[in-house]
């Protein structure tokens, strides 16, 4: 579509303009006009700011604190189980020390 821009009488240059479809608008220059920004009362950047950066410091020390937790109990396991290890190989050689002694003393159980 082609307006005029009127000056001092009718018809004074011819320069095309875009039409918009409904829900649209655009600059004087035909660039689509940018929506404005509509952030609720009383937002601020500053706020916005102060809360990404807590919950990124949140989100690494949770990381951190994860990290420590799962150390400390894979240590603690490791702990158990060497323990438990060194009982069952104690409880081993006290069920031999008791055979041996039984065998002993009651020879005759064994043909010799």
């Amino acid at each position: 579509m082609v307006a005029a821009v009127t000056g001092r009488g009718l018809d004074v240059a011819w320069i095309p303009v875009r039409v918009a479809p409904r829900g649209r608008r655009f600059t004087r220059s035909g660039e689509e006009a940018r929506r404005p920004v509509r952030r609720p009362p009383g937002f601020s950047y500053r706020d916005a700011m102060l809360t990404l950066v807590t919950m990124v410091i949140l989100y690494v020390f949770g990381f951190v604190f994860l990290y420590g937790l799962i150390r400390v109990s894979v240590r603690h396991a490791m702990e158990d189980l060497e323990n438990r290890r060194a009982e069952a190989l104690r409880m081993e050689r006290m069920a031999a020390d008791r055979d041996r002694a039984f065998v002993q003393d009651n020879a005759f159980l064994t043909n010799n």
